[in-house]
């Protein structure tokens, strides 16, 4: 009635009025949801942002991109993150279900599988799955449905289909982490890098307690007799139950500060924890070592007489990010090769197939390798690229023997922030940080030399140096001495049986063919039933790694493929095979290096 009045009065149409009332009424009424909201807004305390739902059938890209705007803008000190691969992941302490605890029963091959004590937990990088990522996405963004008529938008969860869109993605909007760092590092110019969360240029999280930073030397206050002390403590202390000579304990200190500076390592060396008998301390020692470094026992991974299992376990601890494992029931006197491992240890990275799926994926290659065993040693390419602590027993119970701390392991836990120091004294007293003109770097593993190998080669010689001047007591059978890991390594490398057969070849050929000779006159003479030309049979498959089961001239080039253009030392003299192509197979001829 008052429409119809009004049009009367007015002249204008009820349904121009009606529309005018309509359009009144929506302003209010938009107004009204404008101030509720408003309202809303000041008394929220939520600190995420708050963005409409997608439909579900809304384009990727704008998704994707209000998803990277916000979270690649986390201020956490953790902030969401992806591998190399591009999957998004976290940090997470866990067990890595692929390897155990080191104890004596598995490093004796006497435990049961079933029976192996899972490994400890560690802060490790895991890839998060459809749900996590969801969860992930929820405490950085709060997603919201329109509003309805009472003006109240609901909060709801990221759709699944654009949650699994996001969960691997390669534009490089977030952080990539590719190592955790539970101690501060030392980087090649001497400087202290730590904090906590995440190191975005490095690619490190960093995970330091900073009880721990409160007692770690300034770089500028080493002292040459803080050095001498902190070598002094370590091997006579830490160290004064493990039964090696000093070079072994300066080996079992590299072990330590490899595992430390683990993530600026492009190559590292293997370590070898090796003794004659049974009781004899190998498992407590790299024990010892691991709980000084990361804080926990070592975790081990079963050796394998498979190449291929062992690629598959060497794979899944490096996928997983273990600073450590130590390879534990090795036989009794094995020489200890593996390509997959020698490729491990001098790599940045490791590509593989993933079990089980058409995948290969890349994985970094910093985990710290040990290896323990009675009477092993590295052979073949893996010799000169570790380092060995010999263990000795001078009675046949040698796990009765006096103790001068009932339980090392222990003891370790407990002075681990004092044994931290003397490492890092070590470390930081590097004179290699402080010369303008350094000289090159020595062994294969230059930058592992550069940080540590000329570390702990300064330190031995201060140690030496100082002992008398300071009153220190060294413990007997162990004085300390200057050290060379140049010459180490080439010890292992000459020790090798693959280094001693190919000695044994090439003084043979140069004796028996002056003038050169071919595959077919090898084969001639390794044919002949006599034990001389089956000594020389057996240095050959020993140097080139392969048995020969047939004797054919075409078997025995193959096995010279392996060997030609090899410098040896035999004598005093350096010797290599060559090769020359011609018609009739070939020319082969022992020359001595210039």
């Amino acid at each position: 009635e008052l429409i119809a009045a009004a049009s009367r009065v007015s002249g204008i149409g009820t349904r121009a009025i009606g529309k005018r009332l309509a359009d009144e009424r929506a302003e209010h009424a938009a107004r009204r949801i404008q101030a509720e909201a408003s309202r809303r807004a000041a008394e929220r305390d939520d600190p995420r942002p708050s963005l409409e739902a997608p439909l579900p059938d809304a384009e990727w890209l704008p998704v994707m991109a209000a998803l990277n705007e916000v979270l690649g803008k986390s201020p956490a000190p953790e902030p969401p993150m992806r591998d190399a691969d591009g999957y998004l992941v976290a940090i997470t302490e866990r067990s890595i279900a692929s390897l155990h605890l080191l104890t004596s029963a598995s490093v004796d091959g006497t435990a049961p599988t079933e029976e192996l004590q899972a490994a400890p937990p560690m802060p490790l990088i895991t890839r998060l799955d459809d749900a996590q990522a969801a969860e992930m996405i929820e405490r950085h963004i709060e997603y919201v449905v329109d509003p309805k008529d009472d003006g109240e938008p609901r909060p709801v969860h990221l759709g699944a289909a654009f949650v699994k869109h996001y969960v691997r993605r390669t534009d490089r909007a977030l952080p990539q982490v590719s190592a955790i760092a539970t101690l501060p590092l030392v980087s090649a110019r001497g400087k202290l890098l730590s904090g906590r969360g995440l190191d975005r240029p490095l690619g490190l999280v960093f995970r330091i307690p900073k009880a721990l930073l409160a007692v770690l030397p300034a770089p500028a206050s080493v002292s040459a007799t803080d050095i001498a002390w902190a070598m002094q403590f370590l091997t006579d202390d830490w160290l004064a139950d493990v039964s090696a000579t000093y070079e072994g304990k300066c080996v079992l200190i590299a072990l330590a500060l490899s595992i430390i500076e683990r993530a600026l390592l492009p190559e590292r060396p293997g370590f070898f924890v090796s003794a004659g008998k049974r009781g004899s301390g190998k498992t407590t020692t790299i024990s010892m070592v691991s709980a000084a470094a990361l804080g926990t026992r070592a975790a081990a991974a079963a050796w394998s007489p498979d190449p291929e299992e062992r690629r598959k376990a060497l794979f899944a601890a490096l996928a997983e990010g273990a600073p450590l494992i130590a390879w534990d029931n090795i036989p009794l006197g094995a020489t200890v090769q593996c390509p997959s491992i020698e490729k491990a240890l001098t790599s940045e990275s490791y590509t593989d197939r993933v079990l089980g799926v058409s995948e290969r994926r890349t994985v970094a290659a910093d985990t710290i390798q040990a290896f323990t065993g009675n009477n092993i040693s590295p052979g073949g390419d893996l010799a000169s690229r570790c380092l060995t602590a010999r263990l000795t027993a001078d009675r046949p119970d040698p796990e009765n023997r006096e103790f001068k701390h009932p339980d090392p392991v222990g003891w370790t836990l407990a002075n681990r922030a004092e044994i931290l120091r003397a490492l890092y004294v070590i470390l930081l007293g590097n004179p290699r940080f402080r010369e303008e003109n350094r000289k090159p770097a020595e062994t294969r593993f230059k930058a592992w030399w550069h940080l540590i190998g000329s570390a702990i080669e300064h330190a031995a010689k201060e140690h030496a140096e100082h002992i008398a001047c300071l009153a220190m007591d060294a413990l007997p059978g162990c004085p300390p001495a200057r050290v060379s890991f140049r010459e180490l390594f080439s010890a292992a490398d000459d020790d090798s049986e693959q280094t001693g057969g190919l000695a044994t070849v090439l003084e043979v050929c140069r004796h028996t063919w002056p003038a050169g000779f071919s595959a077919a006159e090898m084969a001639m003479f390794c044919a002949q039933p006599n034990p001389e030309s089956d000594a020389f049979k057996s240095a050959l498959e020993t140097a080139a790694g392969k048995a020969i089961k047939i004797i054919t001239p075409n078997a025995i080039a193959w096995r010279l493929k392996a060997v030609v253009d090899a410098p040896i030392a035999v004598g005093a003299e350096v010797l290599k095979l060559t090769y020359m192509a011609d018609h009739h197979g070939g020319h082969y001829e022992v020359k001595r290096c210039s």
